[in-house]
């Protein structure tokens, strides 16, 4: 049972593989840029992200990735900066049902390094913090046999060191693939 198990697992995966298709949805490196949507941190300074994703595909509906998203956060009011990346490899799926428009969702596994300054009764603190976490993406797609175009959500989940519950943050990204 076991092995005919796998071997349907297999037929699914590989079958796709002789379609001839010129560019699949997973056939592009995607440079992204994007804002933290939630938790609002209008009064902590703003959270922008970018990020560069690169396909490894699997067949054209799947593809593994691997995603390095650094990111920038200044706060004037506590007066402190975060210089900090996530890097992630991600699992894709994804359908064109029209030859140009693409959707696709996955989960990716991973975790943050970050660098913390901050300046307290004129006294400079810093620390570095090693974090895990996970994301769920969401995405359309727009594709030429040339470039690609993405709209893409990413709801982050790190479990910081220092905080007993996991931390949630919700990204909106827009991307450029070539």
């Amino acid at each position: 049972m076991k092995k005919t198990l796998l071997t349907l697992f297999c037929l699914v995966l590989l079958l796709p593989l002789g379609a001839g298709e010129a560019r699949s949805l997973f056939s592009y490196t995607h440079v992204k840029f994007g804002l933290q949507m939630a938790p609002k941190v209008d009064s902590l300074g703003r959270k922008w992200l970018m990020g560069v994703e690169f396909h490894r595909r699997i067949n054209p509906y799947m593809a593994v990735s691997f995603e390095l998203m650094p990111f920038y956060r200044n706060c004037d009011e506590l007066d402190s900066t975060l210089l900090a990346g996530y890097g992630f490899v991600n699992l894709k799926a994804g359908y064109k049902p029209v030859n140009h428009f693409g959707f696709y969702g996955g989960f990716g596994a991973g975790g943050r390094v970050a660098r913390t300054w901050a300046d307290v009764d004129e006294q400079s603190f810093s620390r570095t913090s090693l974090d895990w976490g996970w994301q769920a993406v969401a995405g359309l797609t727009f594709q030429q046999k040339s470039f690609s175009l993405l709209v893409e959500y990413h709801r982050l989940v790190e479990k910081l060191a220092d905080l007993g519950e996991p931390n949630v943050r919700h990204f909106l990204m827009f991307g450029f693939g070539f």
